[in-house]
């Protein structure tokens, strides 16, 4: 026919050199009556098929066993033809397909370092192999909390109510914290409960309160050092404790300039925790001491000055 299709199935190589040649085909032509003739035709150069290269990535490198699902992805191989590519992965080095995506999951159930094998193919059969390494270990199991004790007020007056705020402690799992606290008053040895503030209970000769919760507020009413340590434990029972943090309470009615400063335990901060909405606990502290003890002067000052003025109108009437 006038007509034909012809796929060559590899390159020309000219035998004396190795060269790839064209292929020249030709066609003979003929009529009814005996005549013909014939086409010389074109060159044709058929080059080789160039293979694909296979690029495997996997996420993440490190995982846990039975636990971790990694991602392998084979969406960076490429063929410089252009042509469509299969895919095949070998998750467990036995040289059996294992998956046929550009992008797969797997988890392993053992301990071990894996070489998961990806071998790409293009139209003409032509392969490509790409190796992603991973690293699978056993569980590290519950990992230990982390105990932080946000402080407001470190020294007040007696009697006085502080709060304690440990909602910065965190769990490396997420889980849910149970927090203690145990206050304990450094100045008094103590033989029982009764020789103790009210709250507070004689344990190896030491007065010591213990109370529950992520903020608390504690009562001190009798003058002292006290010291302060939070103990978080997580779901799993791990623990961590943070402190002793010191407070002072000093003798009723003391006056107290200056107020100490806010800041977390060893940050090495001397101002308040940045965005902190810790609540100041009120007492005999700050400005408004400050204001009201200037004031009670003012008031003695002026009594005084009155007291004078009435004793200097009686002598001038009894003269």
């Amino acid at each position: 026919t006038g007509l034909v299709r012809h796929t060559y199935a590899s390159p020309k190589i000219d035998s004396g050199t190795g060269d790839v040649v064209p292929y020249r085909p030709t066609a003979t032509i003929k009529d009814g009556r005996g005549g013909e003739d014939v086409w010389a035709g074109v060159d044709i150069l058929v080059s080789a098929n160039q293979g694909p290269t296979a690029q495997c990535t996997v996420s993440p490198g490190v995982g846990i066993a039975g636990v971790t699902s990694f991602v392998f992805n084979a969406s960076g191989s490429s063929d410089p033809e252009g042509e469509p590519l299969t895919y095949s992965w070998d998750f467990d080095e036995d040289g059996t397909p294992d998956g046929d995506e550009a992008l797969e999951t797997h988890v392993f159930v053992e301990v071990g370092t894996f070489d998961v094998v990806l071998t790409v193919t293009d139209s003409r059969d032509a392969p490509d192999d790409a190796t992603c390494r991973v690293n699978v270990s056993t569980d590290p199991g519950n990992q230990a909390p982390l105990a932080l004790i946000a402080t407001g007020l470190r020294i007040c007056a007696a009697t006085c109510t502080l709060q304690f705020d440990g909602s910065l402690s965190l769990d490396p799992e997420g889980t849910e914290l149970t927090h203690r606290w145990a206050i304990s008053l450094d100045d008094v040895v103590c033989q029982s409960d009764p020789s103790c503030p009210i709250g507070f209970t004689c344990e190896s000769q030491t007065c010591v309160a213990r109370v529950t919760g992520e903020r608390v507020n504690i009562l001190f009413q009798t003058p002292g050092t006290y010291s302060v340590v939070l103990t978080v434990t997580d779901e799993g029972g791990e623990s961590d404790d943070v402190g002793p943090q010191e407070i002072r309470v000093l003798q009723s009615g003391t006056i107290i300039v200056s107020e100490p400063e806010f800041g977390l335990p060893g940050n090495g901060s001397d101002g308040p925790p940045p965005n902190s909405s810790l609540q100041r606990p009120r007492g005999l502290c700050g400005f408004g001491v400050v204001t009201s003890f200037v004031g009670s002067l003012f008031g003695l000052t002026a009594m005084s000055i009155a007291r004078r003025r009435n004793r200097r109108r009686s002598t001038r009437m009894g003269g």
